[in-house]
């Protein structure tokens, strides 16, 4: 049981590492745009690498055997609040001054919203998946 605990911890802070890692890349080369129509490609650029992330997040969880929605969604929603207090504590570095309170609220802002989404995406797969087992069976007779 141990090891299954560290598993899903360490595959949480890769992804929250890979969330940083994008945010900051990707704020990079909007910031070094020529022009505005680039920043917004870069920007969204950082949005579309992190759904990524966040759709392998769930896949790879809900491979796992015996993990229900729930915990799915808050090995989820800990990864992107990984994130979120990294992104934070980049932004006070840059700022040069303490943002203590965003080291609080962003974590807190990105991972409650997260949590949701992961539960709804993971029950919807799980009826998906359902239906599809049903239809397939009924077929079979």
């Amino acid at each position: 049981m141990e090891t299954r605990y560290r598993s899903w911890i360490v595959v949480a802070l890769v992804a929250g590492i890979l969330y940083v890692v994008f945010g900051l890349v990707f704020a990079a080369l909007a910031g070094s745009a020529s022009s505005h129509q680039m920043r917004v490609i870069w920007r969204l650029m950082a949005w579309l690498m992190s759904a990524v992330v966040f759709a392998a997040h769930i896949w790879y969880e809900r491979s796992r055997p015996g993990h229900p929605p729930r915990i799915t969604a808050w090995h989820v929603c800990v990864a992107v609040g990984m994130g979120g207090f990294g992104l934070a504590l980049a932004a006070s570095i840059h700022n040069q001054r303490p943002l203590a309170s965003a080291l609080v609220i962003w974590p807190l802002i990105l991972a409650v919203p997260a949590y949701v989404v992961a539960l709804l995406a993971v029950i919807g797969l799980t009826m998906v998946r359902r239906a599809y087992k049903k239809d397939s069976s009924q077929r079979a007779t």
